[in-house]
């Protein structure tokens, strides 16, 4: 009997303890703290738009995906033993799902968090090695979260990685109608690195041909391309094909490819070469083409005087150009006289008959150009 006590004792002794830990394990880590001690996230886009190679979204859709990473100690270096090491986290429309549970650290530090997208297993957080495909995007917080009950959902707020080049071009009058372009493509390099802590991203290797995507034509234009780019300073050179033919835009100066901004060049196209209209850099989230006009080209040029005039040795006389279509703003009239012994002309059309003769006034406008005959006679 005193041993079948004992065994009761004992039994007795366990339950009570068992009933204690179960206590505390509801008080510090059970089954209701461990949801109230979970990490979750509430990720945004920063800067919009989300971009890929297949159109512009403007926040995170269902399905998308990011690797989430959490660690204690300092907020400028990330420690091989991490609270949080990759775990998937995927959006339904309305939350995000982690692949398995994010606990906090019951140790009452700072945690600190990084987000990618898309979603990636990190070994080198400072100098991760990429070759240009998705978009890449980045999400820090580095201020310290401490671990408390009922935690709220981490805000990140992820921003571009990489630029965005958007070609517009504009043809001249050496084609009947709109060509088909077959391709339009930058000389950069394509190979880079980036330190996730500070979100720089490096170019490195050498330069290839890296083509961009057709998209919807910008108004005023008649064909305009996009695609993601590794910031870097080593543009110089865009080339158009069409029909078998190369037109190869080379920049006197090294162009600026800038990490979460759209760089959009704006080209005329034709005569075999390329012109510059425009260059602008703008932050990723706006569409709209600033910093500069966009220009409307000439396609006619005629005289308000009419066609020709006769003069007499040292009279003047003005002309006055018309552009057409209306509303046309690359108006800067270039003017020539054909024979300066016969008649002078300044840079704004005022026309100083010098000799006797005949000549043709001209009034150019890039590859546009309109002539006013002119007949000189000896003064009476």
């Amino acid at each position: 009997m005193m041993q079948n006590k004992t065994l009761y004792t004992l039994a007795g002794a366990l339950l009570a303890a068992g009933a204690l830990l179960a206590g505390c394990a509801k008080e510090k880590g059970g089954t209701e703290p461990a949801a109230r001690s979970a990490i979750t996230i509430e990720a945004s886009i920063g800067t919009p738009t989300k971009v890929t190679y297949n159109g512009d979204a403007a926040s995170f859709t269902a399905g998308d995906q990011v690797s989430l990473y959490a660690w204690m100690g300092s907020a400028t270096e990330i420690p091989a033993k991490k609270v949080v090491n990759g775990v998937v986290n995927t959006f339904n429309g309305t939350a995000w799902t982690p692949a398995t549970q994010m606990l906090w650290s019951p140790v009452k530090e700072n945690h600190y968090f990084l987000g990618v997208y898309p979603k990636k297993y990190i070994t080198n957080f400072t100098a991760d090695a990429y070759t240009l495909g998705d978009d890449l995007m980045i999400a820090t917080e580095l201020t310290g979260i401490p671990f408390k009950e009922n935690a709220e959902p981490v805000k990140l707020s992820f921003t571009h990685a990489l630029a965005r080049m958007d070609v517009n071009l504009r043809f001249r009058n050496q084609w009947e109608e709109t060509p088909e372009v077959t391709l339009v493509s930058a000389y950069v390099k394509r190979e880079y690195t980036v330190n996730y802590l500070t979100k720089a991203v490096t170019a490195t290797g050498d330069k290839f041909i890296v083509p961009v995507a057709a998209v919807s034509t910008v108004s005023g234009y008649d064909r305009s391309f996009s695609g993601l780019q590794v910031p870097q300073e080593g543009l110089t050179e865009v080339t158009i094909s069409i029909g078998g033919s190369d037109y190869v835009f080379t920049s006197a100066l090294p162009i600026s490819l800038e990490s979460g901004k759209v760089t959009t060049l704006n080209l005329y196209v034709g005569r075999d070469k390329i012109e510059l209209d425009s260059v602008t850099v703008n932050p990723w989230v706006d569409h709209s083409i600033q910093g500069g006009e966009a220009v409307v080209p000439v396609t006619e040029i005629t005289f308000k005087e009419g066609t020709s005039r006769n003069l007499n040795t040292g009279d003047t006389f003005q002309l006055t150009p018309v552009f057409a279509p209306e509303g046309a703003t690359a108006t800067d009239c270039t003017w020539t006289s054909l024979n300066p012994d016969v008649a002078t002309v300044d840079e704004k059309g005022l026309v100083t008959a010098v000799g006797v003769g005949a000549t043709n006034i001209e009034c150019r406008s890039l590859d546009v150009k309109a002539q006013f005959s002119v007949t000189v006679t000896p003064a009476a």
